[in-house]
């Protein structure tokens, strides 16, 4: 049972890391700095992210450069609930927002619908544009040209929206797509921003990035610097805990199982020892010999197989609800963990089924 649950939770969460999530993450790392902690102000750090983006383009291998308040996988990201969204007035919706900065929809590789994506003149300028994605569009603005239309922030804060991009899993690998809307960058989220490269070696990258960091502060050099593949991996912590907790119960059960077999098939061979000495005196090969001890321990493996399977159908039910994504009929995960069952339980009789091929016929004669 435990054995089946821990493959149950590795297919799921390897399921998970390679489903679509709208963009390719392999060639994708995030690098997150704190502009505020080195001195850098409202005022001065708008420009300092561009400056960053123009050396991060230059890095060998990198193919563009992008930026956003988050990073990917990095949790739950905010929300807004408002009353003031077009052809919905006076009625609470909420929306996932996010701030990007020029260039992130081509670095991130999410392909835009309609219009077109912030530029380094909104950026720069502080224009008050924004994207929304299609879940936003179909939820909200159904067979709507939404180019132009407003949407509100906060404060009666309204952007003009300029495009359209497709849904993308930015929060969870697992979740599906919120309605959501990506405001230009403010000089706020520029004290803190995440920069996204895409790049042809994205783990070669790592060193680079934060040697460009450090030249500006020792401190930014410490920042996070993540290929977006690793931070795929963040949103599965709890599922990893909970598997790492069933290894070690099914390396123990694994452990008493086969220590169960041997001294069981130990037992029955020492009982049996004159007979093995009887059949070899009168012209059993040693291999004969061995042959019926492991079809004693294959019965045994069949018989702990079979009756292991129900237990493990019904942990698999359990176990659904602690790791998402775990299939209770994933037949693939059985068939694993009863070939790991059954393979343990036939070494496990292997040597005692050696010791009784190697009895002394002559020995075991002058016993009779």
């Amino acid at each position: 049972m435990f054995l089946s649950s821990v493959f149950l939770c590795l297919r799921a969460i390897n399921t998970q890391l390679h489903s679509s999530v709208g963009f390719e993450p392999e060639p994708l790392v995030i690098a997150s700095a704190n502009l505020e902690q080195v001195g850098f102000t409202t005022n001065t750090a708008r420009p300092m992210c561009q400056a960053f983006m123009t050396k991060f383009s230059s890095l060998p291998g990198v193919q563009s450069v992008g930026m956003v308040d988050h990073p990917p996988f990095g949790g739950e990201r905010g929300s807004l609930l408002t009353d003031r969204v077009r052809l919905h007035e006076g009625v609470d919706v909420e929306h996932a927002t996010i701030s990007v900065g020029p260039g992130y929809f081509r670095a991130m590789g999410i392909p835009l619908v309609a219009g077109r994506e912030v530029s380094d003149s909104d950026f720069a300028s502080g224009r008050e544009v924004a994207l929304v994605n299609e879940t936003f569009v179909r939820t909200f603005w159904p067979n709507e040209s939404v180019l132009g239309w407003k949407v509100e922030r906060i404060r009666r804060q309204t952007f003009e929206v300029i495009g359209v991009v497709s849904d993308a899993r930015l929060e969870n690998p697992t979740k599906a797509p919120r309605p959501t809307v990506y405001y230009c960058a403010n000089t706020y989220d520029a004290l803190y921003p995440t920069f996204v490269l895409k790049a042809n070696h994205p783990a070669a990258l790592l060193p680079l990035i934060r040697s460009e960091l450090a030249r500006i502060h020792p401190l930014l050099g410490k920042s996070s610097i993540h290929t977006v593949r690793d931070a795929m991996r963040w949103p599965f912590a709890s599922q990893r805990n909970v598997m790492n907790l069933l290894t070690e119960i099914a390396i123990v059960a694994l452990g008493l199982t086969a220590l169960g077999a041997y001294g069981l098939v130990s037992f029955l061979v020492t009982q049996r020892t004159n007979e093995f000495g009887v059949r070899l005196a009168v012209g059993a090969g040693r291999r004969d010999i061995l042959n019926l001890i492991l079809k004693l321990g294959l019965g045994l493996a069949f018989a702990g197989t079979l009756l292991g399977l129900p237990a493990a159908f019904g942990g698999s039910y359990l176990l659904r609800h602690l790791v998402p994504g775990v299939s209770p009929l994933d037949y693939t995960a059985f068939a694993i963990a009863a070939a790991g069952v059954f393979l343990a339980i036939l070494l496990a009789c292997y040597v005692p089924a050696r010791r009784a091929s190697r009895v002394d016929p002559l020995t075991a004669l002058r016993h009779e």
